[in-house]
């Protein structure tokens, strides 16, 4: 099975919802063999956040699967869970995965985010920037240099001039800096023997650094000459060495000083002597103007520069008939695709989002559009990632405020506002700046405003309606409850409020749900609902769901132990009422009652002035965690 049928099989069989962006790496990357660290290091973000999604995935599988899946056995587990149920004879067996391509096919629908190769029958030609790329391309000793914010599309771009170069019969290499492992950039010397042996195995060369490599003469002229007298003199046709990632090196300033003021010098060497002119170089990164280089150094200011731009309407509506959304077709298509324009400002991650979903019927455009801002909306965990970026850098959260409020008399600080257009959220025009889409300006308003401090008097908690409210449980949903937290939060924080919650989640309940039916999950949810509401409502501040199956209660003013006691009361209730799982592999390992049970988190917080709602969700959902991890059916506090 490779790495796309293992998305197909968990997105649309043992899950059947769709996996979160980090979700989806954490899973392609762990069947693929990375460890938590690599992971990290080709994603930015901190190895415990990759291992906390990753522990939580292989937990969520383990429930559908029944058997007990880690990093470790993933590929074991899956593999067998396939073999299994492929030669079980039930009356309710899982649908079966079709095998699939390397090429995503739209009809698929697999979940965006992986580079595009040129032939992808979702890559939108864009002429006015792929013709001049391919007029460079030709020119002896050619540079370059292609900048956009993530998930702008630069890798799928340099898979198209890859493509393209090979089309001329030039040799290619694709150097990916979030391929080298950390230990590549211990030094120097290192970093360039790595260069060295990855371009000669990718043009059929045995790596031969040893025989060029003189520590009289320093590791950059080492690199130049092997280059010079190996490379170049083996290869008889144009070499075009693509580098993607280019900014990770930016994290190892002594590596790129001298690495990158290189390839400029390779780039003036190919203007005056024959054998360099082989080289075409091609750069990608998402940011350069921030990283200190002499400016006759720097290869970010030679060549010619490509900016990705949006997509435009035209280019959007392509896109929606390759996913063969039909309904957006011609003039009215355009219409109704207007408003998705401006909302995302036609950046191309975004808008593949929101296809993948229509596509596979699960919402509906106006409503995708109205839910897209907020944190129930399609976008949200790209939306939280950047929030978690903002939030650690207090400028620029003071930047974007001041963005918001089109305060132009008060002066931008020039850092921050390059930072966050490298980011892709703002535009810069002069001193001034704007969001670059409405997407980015609502979440960053409702986020920020309600980031404000709060007077001593708090304002009355929003007026529920009956949109709140989960039809099924009838209890108040999340989108409420985050609101609700976040409204009653300083308040609570300049009283030095204790507050204590409870999580509570189904165990197995996706299993329950499948050999069941919809329909006894859902009078399942309603006794669960009913059992927890007696026991918590007398205590409560609120009572929400969470998710599809987990709960939430708040208590203001309650110890740990009362808010423990509690929890242990409805475990056991629900327990009492005897809900069978009547599942055929009970005895497979993994299933640990044969009655429907319940894994709870607890937490109890003394709130201080640098907490907030999202430290006590942590707690909640570390606590809950480790009680599953405990085999469920167990409560586990913070």
């Amino acid at each position: 099975m490779n790495v796309n049928n293992i998305l197909l099989l968990v997105e649309q069989t043992l899950l059947n919802r769709a996996l979160s962006p980090i979700e989806r790496l954490v899973l392609q990357q762990s069947w693929l063999g990375y460890s938590y660290n690599e992971i990290a290091e080709n994603s930015s973000y901190v190895s415990g956040y990759i291992k906390e999604v990753g522990s939580q995935l292989w937990q969520e599988i383990s429930d559908c699967v029944g058997d007990r899946v880690t990093k470790k056995n993933l590929q074991l587990v899956l593999q067998d869970y396939c073999d299994r149920y492929n030669s079980l004879e039930t009356t309710n067996p899982p649908p079966p995965v079709s095998p699939v391509s390397e090429t995503p096919n739209p009809s698929e629908t697999i979940f965006p985010g992986t580079p595009l190769t040129a032939s992808s029958p979702v890559y939108i030609s864009r002429p006015a920037i792929e013709a001049p790329i391919l007029t460079t391309l030709q020119q002896s000793g050619c540079a370059i240099r292609i900048k956009g914010s993530q998930n702008m599309g630069k890798t799928s771009l340099l898979n198209y001039i890859l493509d393209r170069a090979a089309a001329l019969n030039y040799r290619t290499v694709a150097i990916d800096l979030q391929e080298a492992d950390s230990s590549i950039f211990v030094s120097l010397d290192r970093y360039l023997r790595w260069f060295c042996a990855h371009v000669s195995r990718q043009l059929d060369l045995e790596p031969r650094q040893d025989e060029y490599w003189s520590l009289d003469l320093g590791s950059k002229v080492s690199c130049k000459i092997y280059f010079e007298a190996y490379i170049l003199k083996q290869i008889n046709t144009p070499i075009a060495i693509a580098f993607d990632e280019v900014h990770r090196l930016f994290n190892y300033p002594e590596i790129a000083q001298e690495f990158l003021p290189m390839l400029r010098y390779w780039h003036e060497q190919a203007q005056r002597l024959e054998t360099w002119q082989k080289l075409r170089l091609i750069l990608a990164c998402t940011s350069e103007s921030s990283f200190p280089l002499n400016y006759n150094q720097s290869p970010f200011n030679v060549g010619i520069l490509v900016k990705l731009p949006p997509l435009t309407l035209n280019q959007i509506q392509d896109l929606a008939h390759c996913y063969n959304l039909d309904n957006l077709a011609g003039e009215e298509g355009l219409n109704r695709l207007a408003p998705l324009a401006a909302m995302v400002g036609g950046h191309p991650y975004l808008i593949n989002i929101a296809f993948y979903h229509l596509r596979r019927g699960q919402t509906r455009l106006t409503d995708l559009l109205d839910q897209a801002p907020t944190p129930s909306g399609i976008y949200s965990d790209h939306l939280r990632y950047y929030l978690t970026l903002v939030q650690a850098k207090p400028i620029l959260m003071d930047t974007l405020r001041i963005i918001i409020a089109e305060d132009r008399e008060t002066p931008l600080d020039a850092i921050a506002a390059h930072q966050l257009e490298s980011m892709g959220l703002v535009h810069l025009d002069g001193h001034q700046a704007q969001f670059s889409c409405d997407l980015y300006r609502l979440y960053f308003s409702q986020q920020l405003e309600a980031a404000k401090p709060l007077p001593d008097t708090a304002p009355s908690p929003q007026i529920v309606t009956e949109n709140h409210f989960d039809l099924l449980t009838k209890l108040l949903n999340r989108q409420y409850f985050e609101q609700y937290l976040n409204t009653q939060w300083q308040p609570w924080q300049n009283k030095n409020a204790c507050i204590s919650a409870i999580l509570c989640e189904i165990d197995y309940f996706q299993v329950y749900n499948r050999v069941h039916g919809q329909q006894a999950g859902d009078r399942c949810l309603q006794e669960v609902t009913r059992t927890l509401k007696l026991i918590f409502s007398p205590q409560a501040t609120l009572i929400a769901r969470y998710s599809g199956l987990c709960f939430v209660a708040l208590f203001l003013d309650l110890d740990l132990d009362t808010t423990v006691a509690l929890a242990e009361q409805s475990r056991l209730a629900v327990r009492d009422l005897a809900i069978p799982y009547n599942h055929p592999n009970l005895g497979l390992g993994g299933f640990h009652s044969p009655v429907l049970t319940t894994s709870l988190g607890v937490v109890s917080l003394n709130i201080q002035h640098q907490d907030t709602p999202m430290t006590l969700m942590n707690q909640l959902e570390q606590a809950l965690y480790r009680a599953k991890r405990n085999g469920h059916d167990c409560l586990k506090t913070y």
